[in-house]
């Protein structure tokens, strides 16, 4: 069932709405993650969803409500990382604040597939040259971005994923015995 086929969840998604957009922060990168991840977390479900009128009531509502504050964290968000010197340093340092504000762009390309796995929303229409133009585009920036400052060690990624029994035989220099 769809959120506009009931009244009742379309009242509830209707304030769950405000709430996100109203919550976003212009200095606040935790905040807006949090948001982001939320907002994902609702917006993906469209992926999956046969095309209907309900469906698509649902998502303009979304979108008359989420495109504008949307648009401007992500041009925000993508100027901070791709402008250097930093237009605001103190978003950008330390390297804790670099990689949220990372993690908050990676969530704002995702809720942008969300926005335009069933259609092509105007606002994103009318951008395209911002987000694709060649030399100029957004997306073709973060293609080419390579930043130092999200570099580290790859063992720092790997040690979550294995267990401490692994690790030793992973990074030792010596083959481990065949059984």
């Amino acid at each position: 069932m769809y959120v506009a086929s009931n009244p009742i969840c379309f009242v509830y998604s209707t304030t769950r709405v405000q709430q996100l957009t109203a919550s976003f922060s212009a200095t606040d990168y935790n905040i807006n993650v949090g948001v982001l991840q939320t907002a994902h977390s609702i917006f993906q479900q469209w992926r999956a969803h046969v095309r209907s009128d309900e469906l698509f009531t649902e998502i303009n509502f979304v979108l008359s409500k989420f495109m504008d504050p949307f648009m401007q964290l992500f041009r925000q968000t993508a100027s901070l990382l791709l402008t250097t010197p930093s237009p605001n340093p103190s978003l950008t340092t330390p390297k804790e604040k670099y990689a949220l504000l990372a993690q908050a762009m990676v969530l704002l390309v995702e809720i942008y597939y969300d926005f335009t796995c069933q259609d092509l929303p105007p606002t994103i229409e009318d951008s395209h040259e911002e987000f694709f133009g060649p030399g100029s585009g957004w997306f073709q920036a973060f293609l080419l971005w390579d930043p130092v400052e999200l570099k580290g060690d790859v063992r720092d990624t790997l040690i979550p994923f294995f267990s401490p029994l692994c690790l030793p035989m992973m990074f030792s220099r010596k083959t481990p015995p065949l059984l």
